[in-house]
């Protein structure tokens, strides 16, 4: 669990976060494809928000940019990507393999399971064979992702899995059923499932977003403007 007051926080993709008790939050969501088109390292590398250390001027582009939706039908893309840029020159962090997230709960024991899966995540796992390895239960496995992270067991792993997929779909010709094999799912069809639960798409209409990419991106924005406007309008 992370507590901040008034400050920035970066979710990286693959990161399975909640907000718990949060007011007056902003925010913004990144593309993904967006991304990996402006950072070429991005599948092996994150954003770290603890090396971010201009995070007034970072909270002041989200300001305009929300000035310009509140108030008007289009909006300055270039502040979008001076975003970008502050990012990867602050909070920029690379990887020798793929991103994997860390869980980092108030739970050791939950902890210890998650860096057991980042380590053995293309292995079929269930909680009966975490079980035998790291000598818990299956159902005390069950009761801690609930109570931690809040959801199941299997829906972290899965979750998971199609995030660790979405490189090899964008950057490689793989078919999509081998990709569906490599990662553990049991056909395409379980693969297409549970891509479009998580999602709201199918892989191959994500693949062909990524090769055509339009030179202005949709931002997403969940905000209350006018609460912003008056806490740091100043």
């Amino acid at each position: 669990m992370i507590k901040i007051h008034d400050d920035v926080l970066i979710i990286n993709h693959s990161d399975l976060y909640t907000i718990l008790g949060g007011k007056q939050i902003i925010e913004i969501k990144i593309p993904l494809i967006l991304l990996s088109q402006n950072q070429q390292h991005l599948f092996t590398s994150h954003y770290n928000y603890q090396k971010l250390q201009s995070s007034h001027t970072l909270k002041l582009l989200i300001l305009q940019i929300i000035s310009e939706y509140h108030y008007n039908t289009t909006i300055n893309t270039t502040l979008f990507f001076d975003i970008l840029q502050l990012l990867n020159t602050e909070a920029y962090v690379t990887h020798t393999k793929i991103y994997k997230p860390i869980i980092c709960s108030q739970s050791t024991p939950l902890n210890n399971i998650a860096s057991y899966i980042n380590r053995y995540s293309l292995q079929t796992l269930t909680s009966q064979h975490l079980a035998q390895k790291l000598y818990f239960s299956p159902s005390y496995i069950s009761l801690l992702f609930i109570r931690y992270l809040n959801v199941s067991f299997k829906y972290y792993l899965t979750s998971l899995k199609i995030a660790l997929s979405i490189p090899e779909l964008l950057l490689t010709n793989s078919t999509i059923t081998s990709i569906a094999y490599f990662f553990g799912f049991k056909n395409y069809y379980n693969y297409l499932t549970h891509f479009k639960n998580h999602l709201n798409t199918t892989p191959l209409a994500f693949r062909q977003q990524y090769n055509y990419l339009p030179n202005y991106p949709n931002i997403h924005i969940n905000i209350s403007p006018i609460e912003f406007q008056k806490r740091y309008r100043r």
